[in-house]
């Protein structure tokens, strides 16, 4: 008996040895060393793997231990550098709280076994791109695959032996890291995606062949060939824009092939010199002065030219156009100017014609012309026309006519008087003159050809004549307006005896000259204002009531009742 029990005892410790064997060398199978530990805060630090199960603890190996994954394949249909398409891992041990990273980018899980996982191939490129399967303990196993290479389709075949030629190419599999070299020379690319680059090719001698190949990350296209041509014979061949307006000041694009580019280059359109920004064998860019005039050719003159370049393709500046013509409607009777706004007047050779006869222009600019006209001898409609470089605008219809009565802001005001009444018409007749408002003068604060304002003086009456009196000239027909009528806002007392009793009415537009009855009967008045009365009622019969009511010359207020007890 005391033989068996040693023998089991044996057995057991012979166990537990393999058992720690066996564990221990499951790490070591599936790439799990101590250093192997992710530092960062989502996995755990090497002090925490410490331990016989690889957590710091001690215990079962299934409940503190997690298998580490193991990858037997990684696997994609396509991988292009878009990213996008499925990637089939298969392996052992995969857990569901784990992760995938590939190139150190999440690949986003879709289907997930322990022994197979389905994500989605993140943006990327190159080959033998790592990939990492975490659980969710942070260990890992590690693998890797190949995105899709680079290749070229579609491409510029031949490219000027000056350089500068967009070199265009469509394909597959290209991203932000790609490299074009052209005979070994670098192609700049200035536009890239995942089909498209386009770069600005390199100079190279004529008549030679350059290997063009894109490079993304470790790995390139095959080869395809361009040709190197001489450029043609210096030429002006576009213009842009081909119109603009007269002002000038913006920037017009020449473009060419073999154009000489140097310091002493000269461009002109028409008889109008350009000032030169930039410039390169294959476009000026040029500031337009201001200038008028249509089909005007564009030349280039140079030191390395025998003769000067003549464009393909003319420039016109825009044709005059009118916006605005003050006034529209212009007054037989005055000799005022005639404003014209709208565009493109352009700064020299501008004609106006108003009917037959010429409108003599005194103020120009792009904008804005004054002129002052031949007035005809009839009333009626005329057609007034811009011409600015052989080019006419549009006609505008301007009316002659003999001016009517002017049109008021207020038709009414209080007596009060001191505010401001606005005239409006058609011909003041210059800038100077009076106005009357009932043969009282009305103070002129300003008075321009089609608007006078004045300060209304203090009056009453209704259906007043307003007439204006340019000076030098006859007074023009009259407008109409009133001071408001009186308007009896409270009586104090309001209930009154039987004999003569003291009022105060207040109120508004009692004027100067302000009466009040009371039943019809006059009520004396011992003070008098614009806005209060005071006056002596009459004798009333008792138990009664009685209107009151105030008259200032032809305009009496709403009756207001008074008891009397």
């Amino acid at each position: 008996s005391l033989f068996l029990s040693k023998m089991v005892w044996a057995l057991r410790t012979v166990v537990c040895g393999v058992l720690l064997l066996c564990a221990h060398g499951a790490v070591l199978r599936n790439h799990r060393s101590m250093a192997d530990w992710d530092a960062s805060p989502s996995s755990p630090s090497p002090a925490s793997a410490s331990g016989a199960n690889g957590n710091g603890a001690t215990g079962n190996v299934s409940e503190h231990f997690p298998l580490v994954p193991v990858i037997a394949s990684v696997s994609a249909h396509s991988a292009p550098t878009s990213g996008g398409s499925d990637v089939v891992i298969k392996g052992e041990h995969f857990d569901f709280n784990g992760q995938v990273l590939v190139g150190g980018k999440a690949c986003v899980v879709t289907f997930f076994t322990k022994n197979e996982i389905k994500c989605l191939l993140p943006a990327g490129h190159s080959a033998d791109v790592e990939v990492r399967v975490f659980n969710a303990k942070g260990a890992f196993a590690v693998s890797s695959i190949s995105y899709d290479p680079p290749s070229i389709d579609t491409y510029t075949q031949t490219l000027s032996t000056l350089g500068g030629d967009m070199l265009k190419l469509t394909g597959k599999n290209y991203d932000y890291s790609a490299v074009v070299s052209v005979g070994g020379a670098v192609c700049a690319i200035h536009k890239v995606d995942f089909q498209h680059i386009e770069c600005t090719s390199p100079a190279a001698q004529a008549g030679g062949v350059a290997a063009v190949v894109v490079q993304v990350g470790n790995q390139r296209t095959v080869s395809v060939n361009v040709t190197y041509v001489a450029p043609p014979p210096p030429q002006v061949t576009g213009l842009t824009p081909s119109s603009g307006a007269t002002t000038g000041e913006y920037k017009l694009t020449i473009t060419g092939v073999s154009l000489p580019n140097t310091p002493k280059d000269k461009i002109s359109v028409g008889s109008f010199d350009c000032v030169i920004q930039s410039q390169s064998e294959k476009q000026y860019v040029v500031l337009m002065p201001p200038g008028e005039g249509a089909n005007l050719t564009v030349k280039l003159t140079s030191p390395a030219l025998a003769t000067p370049l003549y464009g393909e393709q003319s420039f016109s500046f825009f044709q005059p156009t009118i916006e605005k013509v003050t006034p529209s409607a212009y007054s037989l009777l005055t000799n005022a100017d005639i404003v014209i706004n709208g565009k493109n007047f352009g700064s020299k050779n501008t004609v106006v014609t108003i009917g037959d006869e010429k409108c003599a222009v005194t103020v120009l600019s792009h904008q804005r012309i004054v002129c002052t006209p031949l007035v005809p001898s009839a009333g009626g409609s005329y057609p007034l026309v811009v011409t600015v470089g052989g080019q006419r605008s549009s006609p505008y219809e301007v009316v002659f006519f003999y001016p009517p009565a002017p049109s008021l802001s207020s038709q009414t005001g209080s007596t009060e008087g001191l505010f401001r009444l606005t005239l409006t018409g058609s011909d003041f007749g210059g800038s100077s003159g009076k106005v009357t408002v009932g043969g009282s003068a009305c103070e002129v604060q300003s008075y321009q050809p089609h608007t006078i304002v004045c300060l209304v003086a203090p009056g009453e009456g209704a259906k007043l004549p307003v007439v204006v009196h340019p000076s030098g000239r006859a007074p023009l027909p009259a407008s109409q307006f009133s001071y408001s009528p009186p308007d009896v806002h409270s009586v104090t007392p309001s209930i009154v005896s039987p004999k003569p009793t003291e009022l105060t009415i207040t109120g508004a537009n009692f004027g100067f000259t302000a009466k009040v009855t009371v039943g019809g009967k006059d009520c004396h008045v011992t003070v008098h204002s614009h806005i209060r009365l005071v006056c002596t009622s009459p004798a009333l019969p008792s138990g009664s009531a009685q209107a009151l009511q105030v008259h200032v010359v032809n305009q009496v207020s709403t009756p207001h009742s008074i008891q009397v007890k």
